[in-house]
């Protein structure tokens, strides 16, 4: 069993490749290195997330503006925020929080320095932005 998590049996322990933890999970752990973390996670990732949030925009949230614009009397720039924002947050909490908990795993203490900067200015222009649609 391993020492570190007395919880874990030795046949998951088996599953792990070189004790690195696959998947999402493995960027949560912080056991992913950095660069993936930020090239793979957060960059890549965006380009993903926003340009499905865009083919949706043309599409299918529409009709979810409109039904919220014409059930709930919300004006039109109200419900695109409402059905934009949890997505682009959701995302945006996971690849922040995947960059800084893997910040450590890189040969160059600049790199964790770096890392750990960008979490904390882009945090705080993201919690900005948020303040000002809600005020």
């Amino acid at each position: 069993m391993n020492s570190s998590d007395p919880y874990r049996t030795p046949a998951a322990s088996a599953l792990e490749p070189a004790g690195l933890r696959s998947g999402l999970t493995g960027y949560l752990d912080g056991t992913q290195p950095l660069w993936k973390a930020f090239w793979l996670v957060y960059l890549l990732g965006s380009v993903l997330v926003f340009g499905l949030l865009g083919i949706g925009i043309s599409s299918v949230l529409v009709r979810g503006v409109l039904f919220l614009k014409h059930s709930l009397g919300l004006a039109q720039e109200t419900a695109i925020v409402l059905l934009l924002a949890p997505p682009i947050i959701g995302f945006l909490a996971f690849s922040l929080l995947a960059i800084w908990r893997c910040a450590d795993n890189t040969k160059l203490q600049l790199w964790t320095w770096l890392a750990q900067l960008f979490v904390i200015l882009h945090g705080l222009w993201a919690a900005s932005k948020l303040l000002w649609i809600l005020l």
